[in-house]
């Protein structure tokens, strides 16, 4: 005919239930170990995306920083005769330049010349979109001076541009 039915649940023999065991780091009633001390929680870092929807260039706080060497002593640094030209790093930022028809990111970095140049500083500018393309320099006798020539050179030429494209 069919297939022969099961018994009934009630007919069925049953296994006695184990209960699961304790772990060491439960607390029992009767005694045992106490649970470790929880992690203290390290904060997140924001992901990249929410950082560029905040500005266009960094936040406010910086999330990732580069600790510089503020005491290095240069004057211990023996430079050779093959090592044409070296400077240090004496500031940096990001500047947009934006002439409604065109936009540019600069990260513009200052320089201090530890050997082989002529002025006492110069500023170097790359275009964030286009680092390959034109790179603003700027001279001057003090940081200041220097990064405001690179910013009047990228000025001019993006202003150029414009007035090439007809705005």
């Amino acid at each position: 005919m069919g297939h022969p039915r099961a018994p009934p649940v009630s007919s069925r023999t049953q296994r006695p239930r184990r209960c699961a065991p304790h772990h060491a780091s439960e607390p029992k009633a009767t005694g045992g170990a106490p649970r470790p001390a929880p992690r203290p929680r390290t904060p997140r870092l924001p992901f990249f995306s929410t950082l560029v929807a905040k500005t266009a260039l960094r936040p406010a706080r910086a999330t990732w920083q580069i600790r510089l060497v503020a005491s290095l002593d240069w004057s211990r640094v023996a430079f050779t005769e093959h090592m044409t030209e070296a400077a240090e790093v004496v500031a940096e930022c990001d500047v947009v330049l934006d002439f409604e028809i065109e936009r540019a990111t600069y990260a513009v970095k200052v320089y201090r010349p530890l050997k082989g140049a002529s002025q006492a500083y110069f500023a170097v500018g790359t275009n964030r979109e286009d680092p390959q393309g034109f790179r603003p320099v700027g001279e001057g006798p003090t940081p200041e001076d220097a990064l405001q020539t690179c910013l009047n050179t990228a000025g001019v030429y993006h202003r150029r541009r414009v007035k090439q494209a007809g705005g």
